[in-house]
């Protein structure tokens, strides 16, 4: 059980990364959205939330911003979907890559890791200034995302070849 344990230690604090960023987005798209009031204390939105709904044009300002904090949410969490299974196929099948390591796979996937959960804190924190703030984040986080990409499927292919020619020789 310890080598099993070992061997997916790295994806397995992947997979705590990224749900701490939907978490993160979960959480600042509530805080934003109870945060926006009209003059007298009465929330701009009522339950269900719905941010699309038209509201006083006075307030204006806040439900852009509680638009974009529903926007940033969506995102996040659509992206996580699309990246999990993809850290788990290079954490399986990374090492069947010639000159590849398990240890290169573990690396390579910690140090994207985190890059990805610095990516997306910038994402979320950024998209609550304004659209354009957002920019950073994603195009870092769609980088991790495009070596994630990548990797699963250089990965799923080596396993692929490796597995076929043991066949033949067999």
């Amino acid at each position: 059980m310890d080598g099993l344990r070992h061997s997916l230690f790295v994806p397995a604090t992947s997979s705590f990364f990224l749900v701490v960023g939907v978490a993160t987005a979960i959480k600042e798209q509530v805080k934003t959205r109870y945060a926006a009031k009209d003059d007298n204390g009465k929330p701009l939105y009522e339950h269900p939330y719905r941010p699309w709904i038209e509201i006083d044009p006075k307030y204006k300002e806040q439900g852009d911003r509680a638009w974009r904090a529903f926007k940033m949410c969506e995102n996040v969490k659509e992206w996580t979907v699309f990246s999990m299974p993809l850290v788990w196929i290079i954490a399986m099948f990374g090492s069947s890559l010639p000159y590849v390591e398990d240890s290169y796979v573990n690396y390579f996937l910690a140090a994207t890791s985190v890059l990805y959960a610095y990516a997306n804190h910038q994402f979320i924190f950024g998209y609550l200034e304004s659209p354009e703030k957002r920019m950073k984040g994603f195009k870092l986080r769609m980088l991790v995302f495009k070596l994630w990409l990548l990797g699963s499927g250089l990965s799923l292919l080596g396993y692929g070849l490796t597995t076929a020619a043991a066949k033949l020789s067999a």
